[in-house]
């Protein structure tokens, strides 16, 4: 049988990591995107990479917090390090995984979908015409 010092030894290092974890992915996952997104607010910019960005994490959001409710699972550090990594590709400058996802997915998403519904509606979707006064 293990020692209780050695239990509470093992304990405390999974408390310290599961910590650890979870501030590595608040930094990652909010941390990082709110200063970028900052920056582009306080030059009057849009930036496609950080409006797309926090639509997939709300997305994401609203998705975990659905299966939360129905499952009573609360989430456990694996998920969290690899939703971690995927936000980390999202924002890394380098890779910048969420304009990606606008060129190749929502885009071509949005593209179907306008085509499909404009001949319906008169116009495409997100594009309305102001009435013009005279």
């Amino acid at each position: 049988k293990e020692s209780l010092k050695n239990q509470k030894a093992k304990k405390m290092i999974g408390l310290v990591t599961s910590l650890l974890v979870q501030v590595v992915a608040l930094l990652v996952q909010i941390g990082y995107p709110v200063l970028g997104t900052y920056d582009y607010l306080k030059k009057g910019e849009y930036n496609r990479q950080w409006l797309t960005y926090w639509s997939l994490y709300f997305v994401a959001y609203t998705i975990e917090s659905f299966l939360a409710m129905i499952t009573g699972c609360g989430g456990c550090m694996t998920y969290t390090i690899l939703k971690t990594l995927i936000c980390l590709w999202l924002v890394h400058p380098t890779y910048l995984g969420a304009s990606w996802i606008h060129a190749v997915v929502i885009e071509k998403v949005f593209h179907t979908v306008n085509a499909a519904v404009e001949p319906h509606i008169g116009h495409r979707l997100g594009h309305h015409e102001v009435e013009k006064k005279e």
